[in-house]
């Protein structure tokens, strides 16, 4: 795999900027954060929502959509509605330059290459009746063969 040169170190980006590039194909959020550089996937798990519109708070990166966080360092799935993790990216800074290179780690590529969430989704139906009635306490969801998919406590 190439490694891409994203442009020079000093310039690229401010502490807490956001940039979506592409590395061979595939939506890159490329993310400054305490002087360090970031890349990891840039549609959201939950609806595609664009990652690099959203907001850097510490060390996550939160939907502009529906507020699902991602750890920036992991790509971790913080907080729901967010459905999986998100691909990360090596990022190497050096002579003066950031270089993204497409080793995606931390994640299932057959997942995040799914770009579309039926209308009829009862996933997406249900979190959204959730928070409009504000319920809190302990949710699960099943799949068809009544094998649990996701757990949270609201």
């Amino acid at each position: 795999m190439a490694e891409h040169n994203l442009g020079s170190a000093s310039t690229l980006l401010d502490d807490g900027e956001m940039k979506r590039f592409e590395l061979e194909g595939k939506p890159v959020v490329l993310a400054r954060q305490g002087g360090a550089y970031f890349a990891f996937g840039g549609k959201c798990s939950h609806y595609g929502a664009p990652l690099e519109k959203g907001l850097l708070k510490g060390d996550m990166v939160i939907c502009p959509w529906h507020h699902a966080c991602f750890s920036l360092r992991t790509g971790q799935s913080l907080r729901p509605p967010a459905l999986h993790d998100v691909p990360c990216y090596t990022v190497e800074e050096r002579d003066g330059k950031v270089f993204g290179i497409p080793i995606m780690w931390g994640y299932d590529t057959a997942i995040y290459n799914s770009s579309v969430v039926p209308e009829n989704d009862p996933y997406t139906q249900s979190w959204g009746l959730i928070f409009e009635d504000k319920y809190a306490g302990r949710i699960g969801w099943f799949d068809t063969a009544h094998q649990m998919i996701m757990a949270a406590a609201l």
